[in-house]
């Protein structure tokens, strides 16, 4: 893939020619085998290796369409770390990266729904006073007092992406420990905040 359109070395050497001034002193310019002739073609070479390496740059850049930088982003982001072990395909490096990126500052809902997006999982995220409070929603959750509800997130994800702990859902998916998902959402989540999972999507 090419972002520029890449000439030859030639053809960026006989630009330089093309641009020095014309008369007796530059005659040589256009003259095979001298060498200010072929010092400007092999500066033309210096300006080709040059371009593509602005072009890898370009097409590079972006951790969503990298393969050649995909180490340099991880190294960035901090992968590996004690959610993300590293290692996968390049596709599952680059969500990876992406999810990282997304996580930074994240804060708000809407910012955990969007890593919940990037994971391609369902989730559905409430506080926990909708579930303390009459009329209960299902499912509904007992907590202390209001203080403790109001200041835990509680966060529904499907059935299938339950970690492999006891009570155990069927068909049970053994050595599953805890997900990145989760893992992800407990560094997350304000010091202030409780965090519970719910598999019932």
């Amino acid at each position: 893939m090419a972002f520029f359109d890449i000439k030859t070395k030639d053809e960026y050497g006989q630009s330089l020619i093309d641009y020095m001034p014309n008369g007796g002193v530059f005659a040589a310019k256009n003259l095979d085998q001298t060498n200010l002739r072929r010092w400007l073609l092999a500066l033309g070479a210096e300006i080709l290796r040059s371009e593509e390496s602005i072009n890898i740059l370009a097409c590079e850049f972006f951790p969503q369409n990298t393969t050649q930088y995909i180490d340099e982003w991880e190294l960035l982001v901090g992968i590996p770390d004690a959610c993300f072990p590293g290692g996968g395909t390049i596709e599952e490096r680059r969500r990876n990266v992406l999810i990282k990126l997304a996580s930074l500052n994240a804060s708000t809902e809407a910012d955990f729904k969007r890593i919940c997006d990037l994971f391609e999982t369902e989730c559905v995220i409430t506080n926990g006073i909708q579930h303390y409070q009459w009329p209960w929603i299902w499912p509904h959750m007992w907590f202390p007092s209001a203080k403790d509800a109001r200041f835990t997130m509680v966060v529904q994800l499907p059935v299938s992406s339950k970690p492999s702990k006891w009570p155990w859902v069927w068909p049970h998916l053994w050595g599953k420990g805890d997900t990145v998902l989760q893992c992800l959402f407990t560094q997350l989540k304000p010091a202030n905040v409780v965090i519970r999972f719910l598999y019932t999507l």
